[in-house]
Order: structure tokens, then C-alpha cells, then sequence
């Protein structure tokens, strides 16, 4: 369905002169990103206000989007699988906010995850392969990305235990989607 929206927008485009004949393949990858992109939003949005977890929704992606970004991770075969997987990590890790964490737990496991993103960082995607100064970069801030946020989770338990779980569990959900990739990649 997305892939039939996305080549109708590029068609779309076509026809009305906005792009070469050339450039079609482009646009219709781009709008197929875009229009998996705003499913997924639209799911976690769905979810959020069902849930009630506005503030929780905004943290934990505070934590997991710039890991998730420059660490890299798993990518599912289908845009079904991508927004049920998504929409499961996250409909679980707001559901482990329920967990209380004694600050001894988020401090360790945070460290852990820091460590695998400085050993693994980052798990590239085998359609687009990294050149050694871009993997370098990608790293880089992978770890500083990984580190504020398992430092911010520490930080935020002085205010709030649940705050700094939101952290948390954004990290984890990061990095545990980093560390699939890597195996992924391994595998195939």
C-alpha cells in the first residue's frame, strides 16, 4: 500500500513537470520513506494519547531518537513490520514505566549501553555503506548521544524516578535495536 501511494506521488510529480522521467525511482523511495515515516508518527501519536503518556513520549524519544540515529539499528523487512515493531518497543517500554528502578540499576545498565555503542556503533545498513570517516563520525556522536542521555536518566532520578525510566528505557530501546542490526548485518 505504501509503495503504490509513494510511486502514485512520484507519477504525480511526473506529470506535472516537477521531476525528470529519470528521477522518478528517487522521488517514489523518498515518498515511501516519508509516508512509512508518518505512519509510524501517527501510530506512537495514537498510542500516546491513548496511553495518556505525553510527557513520558517526549523523553524517551529525547533518549532514543539521536542514538537510534547516529548508532544505527535494525531495519525490518516490510513497513508492517517496522511500525508493529516500533509501535511494540515502544508500547512495552511505556509499559515498564510501571517497573519502579532503584538508581543503581539505570547508572549500571546505562554504562553497559554506552560501552556497546563505543564497541559496536555504528550498525550500518548493507544499502548504504559508511566510508571509514563517516563511520568514525557516526560513532562519535553515537557515544556522546548515548552517554547525556544515560547521564540525564541518572540526573533526572533526583526529580523524578519516572522521568529518568522514560530515559532509560529510550536508551535501552536504542541500543537493543543498534545491537539487531549488528547481528542482522552478522548474519547476512
Amino acid at each position: 500500500m505504501i509503495h503504490s501511494i509513494a510511486g502514485s506521488m512520484a507519477l504525480f510529480f511526473y506529470k506535472k513537470d516537477l521531476i525528470k522521467e529519470d528521477e522518478i525511482e528517487v522521488y517514489e523511495y523518498g515518498a515511501e520513506l516519508l509516508c512509512s515515516t508518518l505512519l509510524n508518527v501517527l501510530g506512537i501519536a495514537v498510542l500516546m494519547c491513548v496511553l495518556g503518556t505525553y510527557f513520558e513520549t517526549l523523553l524517551y524519544f529525547a533518549a532514543f531518537s539521536p542514538v537510534r540515529v547516529t548508532a544505527g539499528g535494525y531495519h525490518a523487512k516490510t513497513h508492517l513490520r517496522c511500525f508493529l515493531m516500533s509501535a511494540g518497543v515502544y508500547l512495552l517500554s511505556m509499559l515498564l514505566l510501571n517497573i519502579p528502578l532503584p538508581l543503581p540499576v539505570p547508572a549500571a545498565a546505562g554504562a553497559a549501553m554506552t560501552a556497546a555503542v563505543i564497541i559496536f556503533a555504528p550498525a550500518e545498513h548493507r544499502n548504504r555503506a559508511l566510508t571509514g570517516d563517516e563511520r568514525a563520525a557516526f560513532r562519535r556522536r553515537a557515544v556522546v548521544f548515548a552517554a547525556a542521555a544515560a547521564v540525564l536518566s541518572c540526573a533526572a532520578y533526583i526529580f523524578s524516578a519516572r522521568a529518568a525510566a522514560c530515559l532509560f528505557w529510550g536508551l535501552v530501546s536504542a541500543v537493543l535495536s543498534m545491537l539487531a542490526g549488528v547481528i542482522e548485518n552478522a548474519v547476512t
